[in-house]
């Protein structure tokens, strides 16, 4: 598989999904390099999720997903993919996305949904703020990402999350 404008060492398929009946595949691109505008080319290491679809024995391009959310250079959306049973479901992680609110790298996954044979963002899932933990940065959450059979679940990793106020417990996971 391959896409067109895909950027040399993109690391496209260092993350992969497939649907329950293998008709549908999902491929992240996590240094895919984009404009601002998400555009191909430009310096920013935004990363990209591309969805492919197969009939009969012939495997197509349905759509490359790009952010409209990036924050900044270096999220690496695509990172983790995962796609539901069904396929139509998608869930694509950024690890290294800056959270807007406050500037703090954290990370985070967008959801997508295929809706009338496209694909459309739904939402964008970030972590919440422990009032106990002073430092929330560099959670990574979004370095892994999963889908239940059912598209009713999805879990995401953050293997930096700070769950302890602990310094000496720190980087212990969610």
């Amino acid at each position: 598989f391959i896409t067109e404008g895909s950027s040399v060492n993109a690391y496209f398929g260092d993350d992969v999904g497939i649907s329950r009946n293998g008709n549908t595949i999902i491929v992240g691109a996590k240094y895919e390099r984009l404009r601002a505008n998400g555009t191909d080319g430009g310096t920013g290491i935004k990363g990209t999720a591309n969805i492919f679809t197969r009939s009969g024995t012939t495997w197509s391009h349905e759509q490359r997903l790009v952010s409209s959310n990036y924050s900044s250079t270096t999220d690496q959306f695509g990172y983790a993919v995962a796609i539901s049973g069904d396929g139509t479901l998608a869930a694509i992680g950024a690890p290294f996305r800056t959270r807007t609110s406050d500037s703090r790298q954290v990370g985070g996954i967008e959801v997508w949904k295929k809706r009338n044979g496209s694909w459309e963002y739904g939402c964008y899932i970030n972590p919440s703020i422990d009032p106990m933990v002073t430092t929330e940065e560099n959670q990574e959450h979004g370095y892994s990402v999963d889908i239940d059979a059912i598209g009713e679940r999805i879990i995401v990793g953050a293997p930096k999350k700070n769950w302890n106020p602990n310094p000496a417990k720190a980087d212990c996971g969610a």
